[in-house]
């Protein structure tokens, strides 16, 4: 792959793009070495955020691929792109964060639990944090789908882990409760403002949304925040 960014990010862009719409196996890609070019450059701290923002965006296609995804595992690429789940970019943290929810893979997660960088447990504590009115509710929306999809996996240590952290189970319950108040369920605990979802109440807007997706994504939030508690609640129970 060259070393200009220019083309580095055309080539990686047209492979994103082929992955994506094609429902052929994408096993000769990898055979072809992209992986192999791929992880030079993204673990060079000189590399441009402009190629980085390529890089994470086809890496969270490729995840999704189920021909792809052994590769991306084999290489550890999700070890390489938790970090980059605290990068300032918003395009990077949703494509790192987005594809840790492709993987159902109880040893990876039990493992990258608290490391590299703080691990799995700290992007999905940032991703879930309610005191930042700075964080974009796709962010959020990925982090509370992955909670679910790990504790849909059934692992009594994974679950052990997640439940017992200082912050995740219990903010996912603050959208919960807040869900149920403003459906019109009095034994909510917060207080939110009439006609308002719950994760959208506790972001403190209740000023009208401009774009109809970020209504549905506060929908989906409040939807998934829901199963994970009512999961959360058949295993304490």
């Amino acid at each position: 792959m060259s070393d200009n960014r220019e083309a580095q990010c055309h080539v990686i862009s047209a492979l994103r793009n082929l992955v994506a719409n094609s429902e052929s196996d994408m096993v000769s890609i990898a055979e072809l070495g992209v992986f192999d070019h791929i992880k030079p450059i993204i673990t060079d701290e000189n590399t441009d955020e402009v190629v980085l923002v390529e890089m994470t965006a086809a890496l969270s296609v490729f995840a999704q691929n189920d021909s792809l995804r052994p590769y991306m595992f084999a290489g550890k690429y999700l070890e390489l792109l938790l970090p980059f789940t605290h990068h300032e970019s918003y395009d990077i943290q949703y494509s790192a964060g987005l594809a840790h929810k492709c993987y159902e893979d109880c040893e990876y997660f039990v493992r990258a639990w608290d490391r590299p960088d703080g691990g799995l447990q700290s992007y999905l504590a940032s991703f879930l944090a309610l005191d930042d009115s700075s964080l974009d509710v796709s962010l959020r929306s990925i982090a509370v789908w992955t909670v679910l999809i790990l504790l849909e996996i059934g692992s009594a240590e994974l679950t052990q882990l997640i439940i017992s952290h200082p912050s995740i189970i219990k903010n996912i319950e603050a959208i919960a409760e807040a869900s149920t108040l403003a459906n019109g369920d009095e034994r909510g605990e917060y207080e939110v403002g009439s006609g308002y979802r719950g994760s959208r109440a506790l972001d403190g807007d209740t000023s009208s949304i401009d774009f109809l997706g970020d209504e549905e994504e506060y929908d989906r939030i409040d939807a998934l925040a829901q199963q994970v508690m009512a999961l959360v609640h058949d295993i304490e129970y």
